[in-house]
């Protein structure tokens, strides 16, 4: 009779356990809403990919926002170069993955713009956010940099992006 008594203040105990945890769980909605449309324009013999919208996590200062700052692609291959607008943790940001190729001509500066639709039509484009990269006295095709605009704290949707490198 003991044995029974026990069973059951065990199970009641995993009941009220079980009925906590299921009462204290959050449950987050997101809702995603379609790309309306996206587009690149490369020039330079110089690859391109975009990485898409990210949610801004940190602050960080502007790197390659002139000719003169340009962040040159490194000798040897890597994975930490970067070129960006200044970022404000909490805005949204766009990145794109620039990539030389053995074709890619030394010594030279690219201008990667990108624009951004704040309303359903396009061409609704924002002003465009502009970085510069460089190769150096040689080409590694092997090197890249990961480019990163800050687009603002609301990412309008549905969206449509443009971006174009070109030698500057």
């Amino acid at each position: 009779m003991k044995m029974k008594w026990i069973i059951a203040a065990l199970i009641l105990s995993l009941s009220v356990s079980s009925v906590y945890a299921i009462s204290s769980i959050t449950v987050v909605h997101r809702t995603f809403n379609a790309m309306l449309a996206g587009n690149q324009q490369v020039s330079g013999d110089i690859s391109a990919v975009d990485q898409g919208f990210f949610p801004i996590l940190a602050d960080e200062a502007p790197r390659g926002d002139s000719i003169a700052t340009a962040v040159v692609f490194p000798s040897t291959p890597n994975t930490g170069i970067g070129a960006n607008t200044a970022l404000k943790a909490g805005d949204w940001g766009f990145t794109v993955f620039i990539q030389p190729t053995a074709s890619t001509p030394v010594s030279t500066t690219f201008k990667v713009v990108l624009q951004v639709s704040r309303s359903c039509s396009c061409p609704g484009l924002v002003s465009p956010l502009v970085v510069y990269i460089a190769t150096g006295a040689t080409v590694d095709p092997t090197t890249s940099i990961s480019t990163s605009f800050d687009i603002g704290p609301e990412l309008p949707t549905p969206v449509a992006y443009l971006v174009t490198i070109f030698p500057a």
